[in-house]
């Protein structure tokens, strides 16, 4: 910044007391050059406002302000002025914000209750040809056959006995009608007893398609190391690559629509906020994500990654047998859904690649996520992505914070879970990660079926400083990780890409770009918003943990 003529004087003043006559000389030479601008550019500043140029008188005011200059009368007046606009524009700014909110909570509302119409409606025509494909890859078809043709005939000896009934119940003796009604009641039920063996047969979890299976380790280049060390080092392509283009596309209209309502200023005012509150994971701090740009800086950053890092969660859990042809997830800390997404990726490759044999589940999926903002936009990009392509899934949000569980717990069905994800939602400060297990084991305790999984994924860094990896073995520490949350280990896996535990930071850089895909549509966007020098790939190193409980 110019220094002040005040400033330049105490120099002046300070040199001729040392007797450094050329210093003086050339601060008294500064000292009225910086005078005659000041003055020219007062009068420039007073021939603008004059003519009605407020936008040059601004831009004036600017520059005489970085001189360092006292303002003049009418300068402190204009410049209150300009502060008392932007005050007013900032107000008109939040009302919008808060008219929008309303406007999405409205139609939000709206949503659900139409997709509760719906659902309500298709439940029991869906179930009934799921359990038709379900049964046809795992019961021999001669058993089945049979079956179906013992029910239909149990069902019509019912019907006609019934008959048999109202035709006989006025002159029959009472003998008679009460053995009529005897032998309907055993047809009924061993009309029970075939449902209830058809159900037994119907298989609950998606039976692993081999062939599915070998594609995407050959696409993710997976490599186990040891019993948990999991290296990655590729993508299925055929989905993650239009995945990509597409979130490119739909944060690139975003932001030029946003940039178009707001003043260059005060939009990167609000662009530097949420990239300096996502930038805090970085520095081993956790961010607020409460910002208005938050979930498109998010999205941009880190959400491919993590979604990623998802998807071979799921795709481990889908090769164990796991996961349920009708599965109801609980997200905690859900973001824009980030666990759902992952999952979706994978039931769209497979649906691709094996179209008839691999059924698609019904997903009923809870989000529970404190930041409004970060559900709605996960919302809109999956309306824009993801529903075109057939994944059949209901939602439901809950904007809460996970501190507050005491008000909104008997919202939230009991006993009712298949998984409960916890994906990343792990604090640094001591205090709030002490507070948050136990509101976690809590909700798992009370939400999660009896034989319910609990998904978790936290960050290699945070878990390795969190629980002193290094100076205890891995697996007590993995094992401590989950008796806080009152569980029992089921496995666990550190999905990395380097396949080793220790590698080399200075050297990642160069590892990464010789041997990992690169984020070919994202790298312009990360450049030009979080200033990044080189192109981002898709990177892992998360410990991915599944429990029980005790």
């Amino acid at each position: 910044m110019t220094k002040s003529i005040a400033e330049l004087r105490r120099q002046f003043r300070t040199a001729l007391e040392q007797g450094n006559t050329r210093q003086a000389a050339q601060l008294l030479l500064t000292i009225g050059a910086n005078l005659i601008a000041n003055w020219w550019r007062s009068r420039r500043f007073r021939t603008a406002l004059k003519q009605g140029n407020t936008r040059q008188a601004a831009q004036l005011l600017r520059n005489i302000q970085k001189s360092g200059a006292k303002l003049s009368w009418s300068e402190r007046l204009f410049r209150d002025t300009l502060d008392g606009e932007q005050e007013l524009r900032e107000q008109n700014r939040e009302l919008s914000s808060l008219r929008a909110r309303l406007a999405r909570l409205l139609f939000d509302f709206d949503e659900e209750s139409l997709r509760q119409e719906l659902v309500a409606q298709a439940t029991q025509i869906e179930e009934l040809h799921s359990r038709i494909e379900e049964l046809s890859s795992r019961v021999p078809v001669s058993e089945y056959e049979s079956l179906q043709q013992d029910s239909a005939a149990q069902a019509t000896q019912i019907e006609e006995l019934h008959s048999r009934i109202e035709e006989l119940s006025s002159r029959v003796p009472v003998s008679e009608y009460e053995s009529l009604q005897q032998d309907s009641a055993a047809q009924a039920t061993q009309i029970e007893e075939l449902h209830s063996r058809i159900e037994e047969l119907s298989p609950r979890n998606l039976q692993p398609n081999a062939e599915f299976v070998n594609h995407i380790l050959n696409s993710l280049k997976l490599k186990i190391h040891d019993e948990n060390l999991l290296q990655c080092t590729g993508i299925e392509s055929g989905t993650f690559d239009d995945f990509e283009a597409q979130l490119a596309d739909f944060l690139r209209y975003e932001l030029n629509q946003l940039s178009q309502k707001n003043d260059f200023s005060y939009f990167s005012s609000l662009l530097d906020e949420a990239v300096a509150d996502i930038e805090r994971l970085k520095k081993g701090r956790d961010p607020k994500y409460c910002f208005q740009l938050t979930p498109h800086m998010y999205l941009m950053r880190y959400f491919l990654e993590n979604v990623y890092s998802s998807y071979i969660a799921w795709f481990e859990i889908y090769e164990s047998g796991l996961l349920p042809t009708q599965i109801n997830i609980l997200d905690i800390g859900a973001g824009p859904g980030t666990v759902l997404y992952g999952l979706a990726l994978l039931l769209q490759s497979g649906s691709r690649f094996f179209p008839t044999p691999f059924p698609t589940p019904h997903i009923s999926y809870y989000s529970l996520e404190q930041q409004k903002d970060l559900q709605y936009k996960g919302l809109q990009f999956w309306r824009r992505y993801i529903e075109p392509r057939g994944i059949n899934a209901f939602f439901r949000y809950h904007t809460a914070s996970i501190f507050d569980y005491r008000n909104y717990s008997p919202t939230i069905p009991q006993n009712f879970f298949d998984f409960i994800t916890i994906s990343h939602c792990f604090f640094y400060e001591r205090e709030t990660r002490t507070q948050s297990q136990q509101i976690y084991r809590e909700i798992i305790r009370n939400c999660l079926k009896p034989q319910g999984y609990v998904l978790l994924t936290i960050q290699d860094s945070k878990f390795r400083k969190t629980y002193n990896v290094g100076q205890i073995q891995e697996l007590d520490a993995v094992n401590q990780f989950v008796e806080k949350l009152g569980l029992r280990l089921v496995g666990y896996k550190y999905l990395n890409s380097t396949g080793q535990r220790d590698f080399p930071r200075a050297q990642f850089s160069n590892f990464a770009q010789k041997n990992l895909h690169r984020q070919t549509h994202m790298s312009p966007l990360l450049r030009e918003y979080f200033e990044l020098y080189y192109d981002s790939n898709y990177t892992l190193d998360d410990y991915v943990i599944l429990a029980q409980k005790e």
